[in-house]
């Protein structure tokens, strides 16, 4: 008498992807949609990272900038003004 264990048993039903219990097997239509879907996500937080820690504080620097250079044009207008008169 010839005995089969169970790891063949299952192998062997899983032929034509069908499961032990005859269901569909489903888990590589599963990983064909998380894949992408763990992708995107992973890129997403890459990104949020990105504009969050670098254009953010870039953003503020050039705002900065901005608010010196005019507060420099609008002393040197006040000192012509005040120059010609």
């Amino acid at each position: 008498m010839l005995r089969v264990g169970v790891g063949v048993a299952t192998a062997m039903a899983r032929i034509d992807n069908v499961n032990v219990g005859g269901f569909p097997d489903r888990s590589s239509e599963r990983t064909d949609k998380t894949v992408p879907a763990v992708l995107a996500l992973a890129f997403g937080v890459l990104f949020a990272l990105f504009v969050t820690l670098l254009m953010v504080s870039a953003l503020y620097c050039i705002g900065d900038d901005l608010k010196r250079r005019r507060a420099a044009v609008q002393l040197r207008m006040a000192r012509l003004l005040t120059a010609g008169t």
